[in-house]
Formats: structure tokens, C-alpha cells, sequence
């Protein structure tokens, strides 16, 4: 009785969630992070060896927490460690990527036809290893701190800000910096 109606009131919740930019912002740096890390990690895999899959050690239980912080009021406490762990992982790979991967990258680029028949038709599987697709992968980064710096926002200052204080001008400061 009182578990279930507990359960759907979480489940409404999260949907209602999930409807709002909030929870879409939440959705989303919650998908650029898994398709970034798996691309990464083939990138990784292919050119150094499997035993660079050791990061998922860190990353399955980080979007775990991504999952598990999923009402705004809480973004706050979340989304700073969600984000030091990022930044960490996230810089031992680029640094491998960069000194082990990119001088082995085949010097092609992937066009728009290979990228319709490898995504279509999974016969081109070589294409995905173009050095444009790691470069572009790359830039999932800033999407993903912009997304998480929203949510901080919106936990932090309110809906609407009606004053500005310093520290709100210091977190978008740090989010303009790293969109540009």
C-alpha cells in the first residue's frame, strides 16, 4: 500500500522532472556523457589496449550518481563531484588520446555518405576511427559542463534571479568561458 504509492509518487515525480529544461538538461548530460565515454573508450581500446577499460571503474558508478541525483533541489551537492570525477577521468583518457591514439589515426575523414552507410548499414565500421569523429567527441566536453552548471544554477539561484550577487556572476563567468 503506503511502498507503491510511495514508488508512483517518485516515478510522477521524475517524469514531471524530466518534462521540465531542468530535467532535460539532466537527460542530456546524462546521454552526452555515456555516448562520449563509449566512444572514447573504442577509440581507446582500438589503438592502446583493453586494459584502458579500467576507467569504466569509474564511470559506470558516476552515471550511476548522474541517475541517482536526479531532482534539481539536489544538483547543488551533485553536480561538483559528478564533475571533479569527470574532469579527472576525463583528462587521463585526453591525454592518452593525444599521445597514443592521434598519431595512429588514419588520415581520412569521415563525409556524410560514409557516416549514412556506417550508421545504416554497420558494414563501415573502420569510418567511425576518422580523426574528425574523436575531434568532435571531444567537444561533448563543454556540452556536458554547460549542462551540468544549468542545473547547479537553477538548485542554487532560484528559478529567478531578481539580484546579482557575486557568485552568481562567477558561475556564468566560468560557463561562458568554457562555451567559448
Amino acid at each position: 500500500g503506503k511502498r507503491l504509492h510511495r514508488a508512483l509518487d517518485t516515478v510522477l515525480d521524475w517524469c514531471r522532472e524530466a518534462l521540465s529544461p531542468g530535467g532535460f538538461a539532466y537527460l542530456l548530460s546524462m546521454a552526452v556523457f555515456a555516448v562520449q565515454a563509449v566512444f572514447l573508450d573504442i577509440f581507446l581500446v582500438k589503438y592502446v589496449n583493453e586494459w584502458t577499460l579500467f576507467t569504466l571503474f569509474v564511470e559506470v558508478p558516476l552515471l550511476i550518481h548522474l541517475a541517482w541525483y536526479w531532482r534539481a533541489e539536489s544538483a547543488h551537492r551533485a553536480a561538483p563531484s559528478q564533475w571533479v570525477v569527470y574532469s579527472w577521468v576525463h583528462a587521463a583518457k585526453v591525454v592518452v588520446l593525444y599521445i597514443r591514439v592521434m598519431p595512429r589515426l588514419p588520415k581520412t575523414k569521415l563525409n556524410d555518405a560514409s557516416f549514412q552507410a556506417w550508421f545504416l548499414v554497420w558494414d563501415n565500421l573502420d569510418a567511425v576511427f576518422a580523426p574528425n569523429v574523436l575531434y568532435n567527441v571531444l567537444l561533448a566536453t563543454p556540452v556536458f559542463y554547460s549542462l551540468l552548471m544549468y542545473r547547479e544554477s537553477v538548485s542554487i539561484f532560484g528559478r529567478s534571479t531578481s539580484r546579482i550577487t557575486v557568485d552568481f556572476i562567477m558561475h556564468f563567468d566560468m560557463l561562458w568561458h568554457v562555451a567559448i
